[in-house]
């Protein structure tokens, strides 16, 4: 697309072309939820600064949230706890704010509603399916998590076991879920924060090649909010919740009119040596959704520059 005539042009491992669009480019895309967030965010937004890009990388709205919350003020709690945690879904604002509970209600509840109905078309096979890692089944997994918001939405009830209805399950994997939070998490409702069960896990890959340097090679966790369907991308695969795996390599914001204003982080740190202190001392800025300034202009590079390398020929 070239001078779309919003403006701006959104990106987020969303399909962009249509079905008539003539050349390859992929068999599987990430849903539209994120893509149209973003796009809600920057339309009629003007004069857009660093802070106002900053903040839609942090957007946390989960539009597949506000579906469900629907669904679950409908549901007929089993006990105090589930309609503890029904009410309190019913108060929520389907933000995905690290220090919430009501992310971490729905985050589990979106997981035991995919292996029920999943469940219900797949058989034993289900457990197959939870269990594995990488790129394979739980990438076929997020496909149906998406197709199933799309059916909650418009009451099709196709993927159902014969004879549920969509309140019936819902009702159903609340309760479910609420029990298991319990024996995860305790009874205190209140300490189940979303944050405290939504981390990454950074580990290197040969750390277990060197016993005794594993806090050196592993860096601390970091709590996160969103999840896999809001700008602020933290995903994480349904056999292992709520681990974060999938998540933004870089973040970057650049300004236009004035290149030495432009910032950037990455989870970690700039350098692969794990001796450097370099190696991690991003992450906590990257955690905290801030920038690290990124500058353009020679004269500020060579004002702000922390160390200097020099290549000299053999």
């Amino acid at each position: 697309m070239r001078n779309p005539s919003g403006g701006f042009i959104v990106s987020a491992n969303n399909r962009i072309p249509d079905e008539k669009y003539p050349y390859y480019i992929a068999l599987s895309y990430a849903p539209e939820y994120r893509a149209r967030r973003i796009y809600e965010r920057l339309e009629g937004l003007a004069g857009v600064t660093v802070e106002d890009m900053r903040s839609i990388h942090g957007d946390s709205v989960s539009i597949p949230a506000r579906v469900f919350l629907k669904l679950i003020a409908a549901a007929k709690p089993a006990d105090e706890f589930s309609a503890r945690a029904q009410s309190m879904l019913a108060r929520w604002n389907g933000i995905m704010e690290r220090d919430a509970v009501a992310p971490t209600i729905y985050g589990a509840f979106r997981v035991r509603l995919l292996h029920k109905i999943v469940g219900g078309l797949m058989g034993p096979l289900v457990e197959v399916m939870f269990q594995a890692t990488g790129r394979g089944a739980p990438r076929h997994l997020a496909e149906l998590a998406s197709q199933i918001v799309h059916q909650a939405k418009s009451g099709d009830t196709s993927f159902l076991p014969p004879g549920a209805t969509w309140g019936s399950t819902v009702a159903q994997a609340l309760d479910e879920v609420v029990a298991y939070l319990r024996q995860r998490l305790g009874d205190d409702m209140a300490a189940w924060k979303w944050g405290a069960v939504h981390q990454t896990i950074p580990k290197h890959p040969i750390s277990h090649l060197f016993p005794g340097s594993e806090e050196l090679l592993n860096p601390a966790p970091i709590s996160m909010g969103g999840d896999g369907d809001t700008p602020y991308a933290a995903g994480y695969s349904p056999g292992r919740p709520f681990n974060v795996t999938l998540l933004s390599v870089v973040r970057y914001i650049f300004d236009t009119s004035d290149w030495d204003n432009s910032g950037w982080a990455v989870p970690l740190g700039v350098s692969g040596h794990p001796g450097s202190r370099h190696y991690a001392d991003q992450s906590p800025i990257w955690g905290n959704l801030e920038l690290v300034p990124m500058r353009y202009t020679w004269e500020r590079v060579k004002a702000e520059a922390e160390a200097r390398q020099v290549l000299e020929p053999l």
